[in-house]
């Protein structure tokens, strides 16, 4: 399947273009079932012609009239290329690579046998009467794809390949499917899709977490830094600012950044207290609290 979908997308980059129509084998490499009229193709195969804009239309089995110009041309070209390196020595794929592509080059500036009036070669013929109608390019090749399927663990992270990757917490316990790609990873839960990560590769049990992900508790904790306390610190004022710095300095960190995250707790209750004062003050007709020095 690589090397199938690799020789579409080289193809593809070499001529510049897409074809609207493409004519492929009958392989089960890309077709699962072939009825009479409704061919069924490999999900990746089908991704990959989505990718693309192109229709695939496989030829039917054992009819090699459906594509007969293309059985020709490549009996042609094995013969012209094959046969003329068969005797020749290559030490480097690259060398081999290099000879082929002189071949490849020479084949198609061969003049035809027969007079044309429109061209003179293969390689002006597509020049002139083919490339024009060609579909873009898109922006990216296709990039073949693995699908898995995943549970999400109650840490709100889904392993694929002994590497972590988050969800959406609201996705707890439920299966979702995974798409692979060489530099993705896409999470769906129900064909929609609801996360995404670049691949993680090297060290396993590497994790790759989105803060959006997180419930809010968890949030606070993560984005709970030295520099983040000192600048809540000094919102409330001086006495809390030389607190907070004294825990950082005489303190390992993380017993200073626990100390310090109670204390910013202990702050927003004492808040909502006084809020909730202040409220039923307002409610029995008293002064206010705003006004007062609470």
């Amino acid at each position: 399947m690589p090397d199938w979908i690799r020789g579409h997308v080289n193809a593809y980059e070499f001529f510049g273009g897409v074809t609207e129509i493409l004519v492929s084998d009958n392989l089960k490499t890309g077709v699962n079932s072939h009825a009479k009229f409704d061919p069924v193709l490999n999900p990746v195969y089908r991704d990959m012609a989505e990718h693309y804009g192109t229709v695939v239309m496989p030829a039917r089995v054992r009819k090699p009239k459906d594509k007969p110009k293309v059985e020709a041309t490549v009996k042609a070209l094995s013969t012209w290329v094959i046969a003329a390196l068969r005797n020749q020595q290559f030490f480097t794929l690259e060398e081999l690579n290099q000879a082929v592509w002189s071949k490849l080059r020479d084949f198609n500036q061969r003049p035809f046998t027969k007079k044309y009036k429109e061209c003179r070669n293969r390689e002006e013929g597509f020049s002139t009467e083919e490339k024009f109608a060609l579909h873009p390019l898109p922006a990216a090749p296709f990039e073949m794809a693995a699908w898995k399927t995943a549970t999400v663990t109650p840490d709100y992270h889904i392993q694929v390949d002994r590497m972590f990757y988050s969800v959406p917490f609201q996705y707890i316990g439920s299966q979702v499917d995974v798409r692979l790609t060489n530099s993705l990873i896409e999470v769906f839960f129900k064909d929609s899709r609801i996360a995404s990560h670049a691949r993680l590769y090297g060290r396993s049990e590497q994790f790759s977490t989105n803060q959006e992900h997180m419930p809010e508790a968890h949030k606070l904790y993560v984005s709970h830094t030295a520099e983040s306390s000192r600048t809540w610190a000094a919102t409330v004022g001086p006495h809390i600012s030389a607190l907070v710095e004294d825990l950082l300095n005489h303190n390992p960190e993380r017993q200073a950044l626990h100390t310090i995250l109670s204390l910013q707790k202990l702050a927003k209750k004492i808040w909502r207290n006084a809020t909730r004062v202040r409220l039923r003050r307002g409610a029995a007709g008293r002064p206010s609290a705003y006004h007062s020095h609470y």
